[in-house]
Formats: structure tokens, sequence, C-alpha cells
């Protein structure tokens, strides 16, 4: 079975899955590279050059015929970011072809009635839809986006970004983790990343005599705002900045803190940083606004907590956390068994592997019940609220 992976650069977020499809026996498999790493992208650490032999970086005009080709003939087309004309040509052979993506309408709520957006949509997809064509949805919102303009109805199954597992076992990380309280923000300093929010609960947690360590890394054009608050609170003692680091960097301080504080809004695509907090470990306090987080926690929150947007809900959260260790330790455990037996890299190419040859072989689909590849409800952001209750 040959399958073809399209996106607009390969990255250490996608390769784990990759690798994997890569040694699956029976499987010949390509990742096609449209574009360069940006330069801002190479800044958060991310890596240039991959040494994998799957990869195909187009560079030149001979590269683009040959990527055609190899998008054409083979059997199953994973295609995410890339230029409309690469999938367009997938499209049109009527072949299994599953489109990889976030959300896309995470701007004002006026845009889904942009006269733009219901052309791009519906020409694209919506008129296009054959019985091969599915969503692998990288965003708990994705499927409303897209069936809005009605586009993949019925076709919509959980997906997202699949990062590497730890290679320590769990009870090797919890004799790492630190004694005294740790509390870690990872991302972008940017309005949608909400850092503000981690700081408030380390303004509660002062105020209540409460010892803690916060550690914030990352950069972007808040961040001096972010040190100020810190200083106006006469917080410096307890809270640590970090500049941009390697994500290798990242997990090592992700296995040695308790708690991991996601506090992205709605214009979060996904948030593979959840990912990688709960597969080290962590106690994670996650925004439901986030792409990742109504995928990766359970609504009864036993592997993580799940908070309403609001700093007041962040705080209790995090204190359901400080108030009752036994109850901290469980979610640590179920967060990284999640990661490891259900939304790994492993599982998640086994599964489309699975599925891809179910429908080469015209045999009725059948979907998961939980992890990816089970189905994924339209959920708009109004209604995301309701579940939390």
């Amino acid at each position: 079975m040959k399958i073809v992976f399209v996106s607009n650069f390969l990255n250490h977020h996608q390769l784990p899955l990759c690798d994997e499809f890569f040694h699956m026996k029976n499987i010949d498999f390509k990742f096609i590279a449209t574009e360069q790493i940006p330069k801002d992208r190479l800044k958060l650490g991310y890596k240039k050059n991959f040494n994998v032999p799957y990869l195909l970086e187009i560079k030149r005009k001979n590269d683009v015929d040959y990527a055609k080709k190899l998008i054409i003939n083979c059997d199953i087309a994973i295609i995410g970011s890339c230029p409309y004309e690469l999938e367009k040509i997938r499209i049109e052979t009527k072949k299994i072809y599953f489109k990889y993506s976030e959300r896309f309408l995470r701007g004002p709520a006026w845009r889904k009635y942009s006269p733009i957006a219901q052309y791009n949509i519906r020409t694209r997809y919506t008129n296009k839809m054959h019985e091969n064509m599915f969503l692998l949805c990288a965003s708990a919102y994705a499927a409303w986006d897209y069936n809005f303009f009605g586009a993949f109805k019925n076709k919509t199954l959980k997906w997202g970004y699949f990062t590497s597992l730890s290679k320590l076992s769990f009870t090797e990380i919890k004799k790492i983790k630190t004694k005294k309280l740790s509390l870690l923000w990872v991302g972008r300093m940017l309005e949608l990343k909400h850092p503000e929010h981690a700081i408030e609960v380390a303004k509660h947690l002062k105020e209540n005599n409460i010892d803690y360590q916060l550690t914030l890394i990352g950069d972007g054009y808040i961040k001096d705002k972010i040190i100020n608050l810190v200083k106006n609170y006469k917080l410096s003692d307890n809270i640590t900045f970090l500049p941009n680091m390697s994500f290798e960097k990242v997990r090592l301080y992700m296995e040695k803190s308790n708690i991991f504080l996601f506090t992205s809004d709605f214009k979060e695509g996904w948030g593979a940083v959840l990912n990688e907090a709960m597969a080290s470990g962590c106690a994670v306090v996650s925004s439901y606004q986030a792409g990742s987080t109504l995928f990766l926690i359970n609504k009864n929150e036993t592997n993580g907590q799940i908070y309403d947007g609001t700093v007041n809900n962040l705080i209790k959260k995090v204190m359901n956390y400080v108030n009752d260790k036994s109850y901290m330790d469980l979610v640590s455990k179920n967060a990284y068994e999640t990661i490891s037996n259900l939304w790994s890299p492993k599982i998640a190419a086994k599964r489309l592997a699975d599925f891809s040859i179910s429908l080469l072989e015209k045999k009725p689909n059948s979907y998961y019940e939980f992890g990816p590849l089970s189905i994924s409800e339209a959920i708009s952001n109004k209604n995301a609220k309701q579940l939390l209750k």
C-alpha cells in the first residue's frame, strides 16, 4: 500500500507518525514538503534538516512533477497545508483522500459569513465531495468549521499531532518530579496563548502562602508585558522566564514539573505542548478553547482538568491538585498512559493503515470508539462550553 503525506514542511510534531508509517510492513511511505521551514519557526527550536529516506522536498520544477505523480498514483493521500493544486489533482482522481486540517475559522464570528470563505470551501471541497474523502480533524472544532459550509459531513474523524513518547517509564518520571510544587507554561508569548493566566495563578498561590515555582518557557511580543506583571505583583522570587529552546530540552522541564498550564484560546489550532506535557506525566489544566483539549482530556477529568477560559476557574482547577496530591498523582499517571496507549504515533499509524485497507477492500466504514479515527462531532465555539457541565 502506497501512502503519501503532503504538508508545508516536516517538523518534530509530525516526524514520529511519519517514522511509524515508514517502518510498517507492506507500506511504501513518502512525505512531500512543499516549502522550507520559515525562519520564525527555526527560532522556536524547529529543526531545519531531517535525514530521513522518505522525505521529498519540493525545490524545483522536476520535484513538482514527481510530487504530482506520487499524489495521483498512491493508494492513500494525506494532505495537510499545501498549495491547493496538489489537493485538487488528488480529489479529482476520486481515490482515497484524507484532508488533514486544524480549524480555519479562528478569527471573528462574522468570518464564517465571508463570501470569500464560503466560495473557497464550497468550490474546493463541498461541491467535490465523494465517498473516499475524509477530514482528519487536528482540532475539536475543525468538524464544525467545515460542516458549516457543507463539507465533510459524516466524514470527520479525530486526529491531531502525535508527538514522541517519553523515553522514561512513569515510575522513572515520578521519581524526578520536584518535591516543591512546580508549575510550567510553554509557548510563544502571544495574546492568544494567555501567559498572564499563569501569572494570576502564581499570585493566588503566594497570597495563600503556598510554596511554589513557576517556569515560563518561550519568547514573543508580549513577554515584556508579562515580566512587568510579575514585577508589579512582586512574584519574581518564584517565577523563572526562559527563552525558546529545543523541544528535547522542553521535555526535560516537563518531566520534572508537577502541573502544566495550557491557557490558549480559540485561536489555537491544536497545541502539541498538551500531548508533550501529558506524555511527561504532568497533571495538566487545559483551556477548553484550544483544539487539542477536548480530544485528549476525558470529560470526567481523570487524565487532566479542563477549565472554562476564565482565571477564576483556572485557579480553582489548580487548587484541586494542590489540595489533593493523590488526585494530582492519579491524573499524572493517567495522562502519561493516555498518550502512551491511545494518542501515540504507533496507534495512530496502525489505525489509519487498517482503516485504509478496509476502504481499499470496499468494506463498510467501521470507526473506533475512542481516540484517533473515532468520529469527531461538530462542536461550535458556543456549544463547546456546555460540554463542560
